[in-house]
């Protein structure tokens, strides 16, 4: 009869072996989930998919409306500034010098009496005979003042009823060739302060208003020749 008292240590020492295989095996996989647990609290980093977003163009020009009164009187100009960056252009405000002319006219108001035809206070630029249009062409560059005679009513509460508004219709365009529209634009214009004029036409600003007209804005001497 076979002694099985032997085989019961080797046995014993298989299931012991086996146990620390399996210990070791369970453990190695903990700790492989904790280490990659860890790392992914550790890394905030995530792909990016697409193209980075584009910042936003700078509009090409900028508008500023002023009025300017003779002093001790209602009657003025009001003047729309338009200062374009490099590069860019407006057509004049000509028929004749534009396929598709700048349009600029003061918001109707029972307040305000102007004749409406805006002149800028310096010629443009003339192209005889552009090659794409095959005309004249007319265009402003830098910046440009159109300015148009005003007579504000003196007994308006303009405190109430508000301060001439312009309206400008035409486009921005760019050396290459791409004009963005501006429609029906709305532009508020602010008192500017007084100017005294000579018997030649000359004028000259002055800072402090003096009347009622210019109790809503804040006056500051703004350089003005209409006769430039």
């Amino acid at each position: 009869m076979q002694d099985t008292r032997i085989a019961q240590p080797k046995n014993l020492a298989i299931s012991i072996v086996l146990a620390f295989v399996v210990s070791a095996t369970f453990g190695s996989t903990l700790l492989a989930q904790s280490d990659n647990a860890n790392r992914s609290q550790q890394t905030t980093t995530r792909p990016l998919f697409g193209k980075p977003a584009a910042a936003a163009p700078q509009q090409p020009w900028k508008f500023e409306g002023r009025l300017h009164l003779r002093q001790g009187s209602t009657e003025g100009y009001i003047v729309l500034q338009i200062d374009l960056a490099p590069e860019h252009y407006i057509y004049s405000v000509s028929p004749e010098g534009s396929p598709a002319p700048t349009k600029i006219e003061i918001v109707p108001s029972a307040n305000v009496k102007t004749s409406n035809t805006f002149s800028p206070d310096q010629p443009p630029a003339v192209v005889e005979n552009d090659p794409v249009f095959q005309r004249r062409i007319e265009k402003h560059t830098g910046r440009v003042q159109f300015f148009v005679p005003c007579q504000l009513d003196p007994n308006a509460d303009y405190k109430l009823t508000g301060m001439p508004v312009i309206e400008f219709n035409g486009q921005v365009c760019s050396k290459e060739g791409v004009c963005i529209p501006i429609r029906k634009q709305k532009i508020k214009v602010n008192f500017a302060g007084y100017f005294e004029q000579d018997s030649e036409g000359q004028t000259s600003s002055l800072a402090e208003p003096q009347s009622s007209v210019a109790a809503q804005a804040n006056a500051s001497e703004v350089p003005l020749n209409p006769t430039r």
